[in-house]
């Protein structure tokens, strides 16, 4: 059921817990100092003004009056919103976004602005891979690996996923990239051994599209673009002029290789954070829900007319040869023998000793 706060008990509550409020901002000489850090980190300065008030505001210790941003930029960094200024492009014609409940269809793609090919600092680089809730927006999961193009380390990320969460989608929904070759193999098999009645012809298990139509994760990799990808490679590439880095120094390259990928990591996590926080605009002819975060969508999917379609899975299941029950019993016999050597020539008499045993204590099995 859902709670209402009459306005005093609001106040209070704000007061106790020491909420962030815009209409009582922090003293100009102390939002200016928050401001001015987050343009100074934008080294490209491509984060308009509403990017930089949703990076202040979901670090939860300021919130600072739109107005009052706005001028701050603008006396401090003139030049930012001159730069960010875009005439009117030729657009891609928008299409309705369509999603049937939370973990219906997932979002699936790889970034390689960190190539080596991208860097041109030799034989270092790496790839993000990512994985995004259509329905919701959210982001599940997105991880640096050594090359976002290899079939075997797209299997295991998403492996991991499915680990992590215990539910798969029912869709996949990724580019025409070879890349996805494992992972679509494994997607099938979890799906055929944990949800082998669903129709195939109902719900697609795996779909290939253009990438530019694969909007919900492309449009993740773009607003990376504007607040942290930028900033981090042009951050990276600085190792070509400024001495510190050898690509031809064996400990050089395993270094960069070592550092890097885990500062990427970070940043890629604190956005991640941030996006599944911020606030989607509110959009009257979008038919997936909006004026609302990612998080709350996924986290409470009926408050907005869906249900959550996903597939719950055990990893471990798929790789045992007995269930937990049997295993424990078997354990327990096999101690009580005396845990003797399970060498080839024992295995038909340690065999022989255990069944009587494993009849008494297992009830529930029977013989054919």
């Amino acid at each position: 059921m859902p709670c209402y706060y009459s306005k005093t008990k609001l106040k209070q509550l704000n007061k106790q817990f020491n909420i962030p409020m815009a209409r009582k901002p922090p003293p100009l000489p102390v939002a200016t100092a928050v401001v001015c850090d987050k343009i100074a980190q934008d080294v490209h300065k491509r984060n308009s003004l509403n990017e930089i008030m949703k990076m202040i505001s979901a670090e939860g210790q300021f919130a600072i009056p739109r107005s009052m941003t706005r001028a701050i930029m603008l006396d401090n960094d003139p030049i930012g919103f001159q730069l960010r200024y875009r005439a009117n492009l030729t657009r891609k014609p928008r299409v309705v976004l369509t999603s049937r409940g939370i973990n219906h269809e997932g979002s699936a793609d790889g970034h390689e602005k960190f190539s080596s090919q991208a860097l041109q600092m030799g034989p270092v680089g790496f790839g993000i891979y990512a994985f995004c809730d259509k329905a919701s927006g959210r982001v599940l999961h997105g991880v640096v690996v050594p090359n976002a193009r290899k079939a075997t380390t797209i299997g295991h990320v998403y492996l991991d996923l499915a680990s992590l969460r215990g539910v798969i989608f029912r869709q996949l929904t990724v580019d025409h990239s070879s890349e996805t070759g494992d992972m679509y193999a494994v997607h099938i098999a979890l799906r055929k051994t944990f949800a082998p009645d669903l129709d195939d012809t109902e719900w697609p298990p795996f779909v290939a599209i253009k990438s530019t139509s694969n909007i919900t994760i492309e449009n993740l990799w773009a607003r990376w673009l504007k607040t942290d990808r930028r900033n981090c490679q042009t951050t990276i590439i600085q190792g070509r002029t400024n001495g510190l880095f050898n690509p031809l120094d064996e400990i050089d390259v395993n270094l960069f290789q070592w550092l890097w990928p885990q500062i990427v990591q970070q940043k890629l996590n604190e956005f991640i954070q941030y996006w599944n926080c911020h606030r989607v605009r509110s959009q009257k002819t979008k038919a997936m829900p909006s004026g609302t975060t990612p998080n709350d969508i996924y986290e409470d999917p009926e408050s907005y007319g869906y249900e959550d379609l996903g597939i719950p899975v055990d990893i471990r299941a798929s790789s045992r040869f007995v269930d937990d029950e049997f295993k424990a019993a078997a354990e327990e016999v096999y101690a009580e023998l005396g845990s003797p050597e399970l060498a080839l020539e024992c295995g038909w008499a340690i065999f022989g000793d255990m069944p009587s045993r494993l009849h008494n204590m297992l009830d529930t099995y029977s013989t054919y």
